[in-house]
């Protein structure tokens, strides 16, 4: 029997596949479970342990983690050609007649890829069963985070969870429930729970990081709102978190563009109900029309034109450090300290 989870959060992906196998195998069996990883083993390798016979005579159960080959949303670079892997020749074969003595479960780092020998060999086998790993909604996850700190003696309050749920969504919130990604979420509570036996709001404002997103966000409200000093401690906060400039500049292409497209609209005559509703279905996420307002007069100064160019130089500032080896910390000050008088025309605010 071959067994596929895949899943858009592959944190998530892998959880399930754990959490099934402990529930269908004893303790020594799942001690006595045999792990590869995509990212270090080659298929022949695994193919060709579960093609052996078990020493003991009894079935085998082997786990294929991180197979990369078999998804579509990877964000990982391959570690293998497909010649060192044998064009997946051996894997294939076992797809197709996989050996009655092994039960090989296999976990896709990211989305199922629909396509190709690999997918159709899996399609056509009667052996081989595919898992979609559905997402859990928030109201999952905050079960699921009453039940391990009441699992420890401990408790969260209401409050904190919420806090902790909205600190654990990816930039781009486009997966997970509404963006919550599986693994900052359990990573941080379980840093909670050992910190405290009662955690509150408190606690989570102190222990975990608000996710990448929001605090962009706090740094270019600052910029909109002209006050450069507010967004240069903003930025070396950002920094201090670990975060580095090539992995800023992405967030700040996505405002922007948000923004950008906001002030097309405005140009364009839209209303506010009317805008909100496009960037709702541009952005994945509730935008209430009352903050429109606000956009209006944040963007008053700029024109769409010059949220243009706003793009284009920090699609030449990425250049200009990945190509041109620039000082990627001095790209960005410079950036940040001149673009009110770049793009406002305008007296800063410090």
């Amino acid at each position: 029997m071959v067994k596929v989870y895949y899943g858009v959060d592959s944190g998530f992906t892998a959880h399930r596949a754990e959490k099934e196998l402990k529930k269908t195998l004893s303790k020594e069996e799942y001690q006595e479970i045999i792990r590869f990883d995509g990212y270090k083993d080659l298929c022949p390798s695994v193919v060709e342990d579960c093609s052996s016979i078990s020493l003991f005579g009894d079935k085998k159960i082997v786990l294929f983690s991180n197979a990369y080959f078999l998804s579509s949303s990877s964000n990982r670079k391959a570690p293998f050609t497909d010649a060192q892997q044998g064009n997946y020749r051996s894997l294939i074969e076992y797809f197709n007649a996989p050996s009655p003595d092994t039960d090989l479960y296999i976990v896709v780092d990211g989305e199922l890829k629909k396509s190709g020998e690999l997918y159709t060999a899996m399609q056509e086998s009667s052996d081989v069963y595919l898992e979609k790993c559905d997402l859990p909604s928030d109201e999952d996850y905050q079960a699921l985070a009453v039940q391990t700190a009441k699992a420890e003696g401990k408790e969260i309050d209401t409050d904190a969870l919420k806090m902790l749920l909205s600190r654990s969504r990816t930039v781009s919130s486009g997966y997970g429930a509404k963006g919550i990604d599986y693994l900052t979420f359990m990573n941080s509570l379980n840093k909670l729970l050992t910190y405290t036996k009662h955690v509150t709001t408190v606690d989570v404002e102190t222990l975990v990081y608000r996710p990448l997103e929001d605090n962009v966000f706090a740094l270019i409200d600052k910029l909109m709102k002209k006050n450069t000093r507010g967004a240069m401690l903003d930025y070396h906060d950002i920094r201090a978190g670990g975060v580095e400039p090539l992995g800023i500049i992405p967030a700040f292409g996505a405002k922007f563009r948000e923004y950008a497209l906001t002030k097309y609209l405005i140009e364009m005559s839209y209303n506010n109900n009317q805008i909100a509703e496009q960037l709702s279905k541009v952005t994945n996420k509730m935008v209430k029309p009352g903050s429109i307002y606000y956009r209006r007069q944040d963007l008053a100064g700029l024109s769409f034109a010059k949220m243009i160019q706003i793009l284009n130089d920090l699609a030449e500032l990425e250049v200009s450090i990945k190509l041109h080896q620039d000082d990627a910390d001095t790209r960005m000050e410079v950036f940040l300290s001149t673009f009110c008088d770049t793009y406002f025309k305008r007296s800063r605010n410090y």
